[in-house]
């Protein structure tokens, strides 16, 4: 048996299950020239793909004077190009690329929205593709989705509405409590190295951390590249391991014993503090504790060997990851292009010192508190998570026809795919319509979708325009006021003249000065 054999057995009555092209349009997205592209809010807004999503709308970033495939408010865009299912409702009418499609179900927008949001991850698993996963036109127009009647669609939406607003709002606490912990982190941190934590502490001093070292260096990639890499053998510890005093294993890499000899300048040993010098985690830092595995480092990960008759690896750890370390290392980056930062730079970080006995004191406080702030995060993190589950649930319970009543009263589901039969029957039309409007006023449409000047619109022509026309096709076509202003301009320059009215209308064209 198929699925979709399966999902029409278990459908609830009165439900049918249909291809998405059945009882809806899409529209696959098609990029026009880049060219076109301008943040100048010329022509109509432009998403390319997943990138410009957000939790429910796509944020506009760019727009584009020419449009090949256009989005209408209510639509729901579908990322087709890895990442695959990831949906936002369209609130603006837009141009979309080749990394999107567009679904217009009118019944109950949101219903499709929903269902789509459901089944993200079965997409996701239909893509396909060596250079990045993608689903095809054929794929989309053959998802299968479960109908209920129209009011039931409405009742079940309204519903769900309702659920994950109320889920939203935990899910908003759960984050600024999240944000709360970071402030009271930041707030600890500097009690801590102003004294305030131990006020026994008397003697404070400010000394250059190149005087508290006694080595500073970073490895290399090895020649390779990560083909190198094999699946047991020597830790390699790249930026993306290294976080706020703590190591994240899951995705290190490891090299042979015969690389790592010739990498042994930069292995790391016991209390080595390991700070990210290039990249978007610059300043992330930790400490290499007791019992930790042979590793090395890459060129990315600086080596900070404390000198321990002076510094207390941890309270180094703690310091560099404090709020006023990390603003001293993000505003003295070095590279025009990129973040990083050199040995001099680090040598040259100011820390403020007290004796040893004092710094393992206030590590010992920190550590407690940091423990105490970890099991509230993992706390809060699992709740994110189970409100992420909670919401599969109300999918599943919504699309197996159990979250809200049937009414018998309901008309019938046949009725409303019959209304959209005939829906897909007059977008058709429309389409052939404009299909053949386009060839015999290709001209005219392409100037209208250029949106370009009016002088460049008088230009191209060739021969007069009436200014309602001109108005039109015009980059001022939203915006009489502009159009008018800008006519005013060329006109006053002697570059534009009106001509004589033809049936009472304006027209406009070019003054030959030759």
């Amino acid at each position: 048996m198929t699925n979709t054999d399966n999902q029409k057995s278990n459908l609830p009555g009165g439900w049918v299950l249909a291809r998405l092209e059945e009882v809806s349009t899409i529209i696959q997205g098609q990029s026009p020239p880049s060219s076109t592209f301008n943040k100048n809010k010329i022509g109509l807004p432009f998403f390319q793909g997943k990138a410009e999503f957000t939790e429910l709308h796509p944020k506009i970033k760019i727009w584009s004077k020419v449009s090949k495939k256009i989005a209408e408010p209510n639509d729901i865009l579908l990322s087709v190009r890895a990442p695959v299912g990831s949906t936002n409702i369209v609130n603006v009418r837009c141009s979309i690329g080749r990394g999107l499609a567009a679904i217009r179900y009118t019944p109950n927008y949101k219903f499709l929205f929903y269902y789509l949001r459901f089944i993200e991850k079965e997409l996701d698993k239909k893509g396909s593709g060596t250079t990045f996963k993608a689903i095809s036109g054929e794929v989309i127009r053959n998802i299968s989705l479960p109908i209920p009647p129209i009011n039931e669609q409405n009742r079940i939406v309204s519903k769900l509405d309702e659920l994950i607003s109320e889920l939203d709002k935990g899910k908003e606490q759960l984050r600024t409590a999240l944000n709360q912990l970071k402030v009271y982190k930041q707030a600890i941190q500097k009690y801590a190295f102003e004294g305030k934590l131990n006020t026994n502490i008397v003697k404070w001093k400010t000394i250059k951390l190149g005087e508290l070292l006694d080595f500073v260096g970073s490895g290399a990639t090895p020649k390779g590249g990560k083909k190198v890499y094999v699946k047991n053998g020597v830790t390699f510890i790249r930026s993306q391991n290294v976080y706020p005093n703590e190591f994240r294993l899951d995705n290190v890499a490891y090299i042979t014993e015969e690389i790592d000899e010739k990498l042994k300048r930069s292995r790391v040993k016991e209390n080595d503090v390991l700070l990210n010098i290039t990249g978007a985690s610059i300043g992330r830092c930790t400490f290499v504790p007791k019992n930790f595995p042979k590793a090395n480092v890459n060129q990315h990960v600086c080596i900070l060997r404390p000198n321990k008759k002076k510094l207390n690896h941890k309270y180094l750890s703690f310091y560099l990851n404090s709020f006023q370390a990390q603003s001293d290392i993000m505003n003295a980056q070095s590279g025009a292009t990129r973040q990083g930062r050199n040995y001099t730079q680090i040598k040259n970080i100011s820390i403020p010192l007290c004796n040893l006995k004092e710094q393992e004191l206030i590590v010992e406080k920190l550590e407690i508190i940091q423990d105490s702030m970890r099991l509230t995060r993992n706390l809060i993190d699992e709740q994110l998570v189970k409100s992420k589950s909670l919401l599969h649930s109300l999918f599943e319970k919504a699309f197996d026809g159990k979250l809200v009543e049937q009414d018998s009263k309901d008309e019938p589901v046949d009725i409303l795919l019959k209304r959209l039969k005939e829906e897909k029957k007059e977008f058709s039309r429309i389409q052939r319509i404009k299909k053949k409007g386009n060839l015999v006023h290709s001209k005219t449409l392409k100037m209208a979708e250029e949106l370009k000047s009016i002088l460049d619109l008088l230009k191209q022509s060739g021969e007069p325009i009436s200014a309602k026309k001109l108005w039109e096709t015009s980059i001022h076509k939203n915006d009489i006021d502009s159009f008018y202003a800008e006519l005013k301009k060329y006109i006053e320059k002697g570059e534009i003249e009106e001509i004589s009215r033809k049936n009472k209308e304006s027209y406009l064209t070019i003054i030959n000065k030759e």
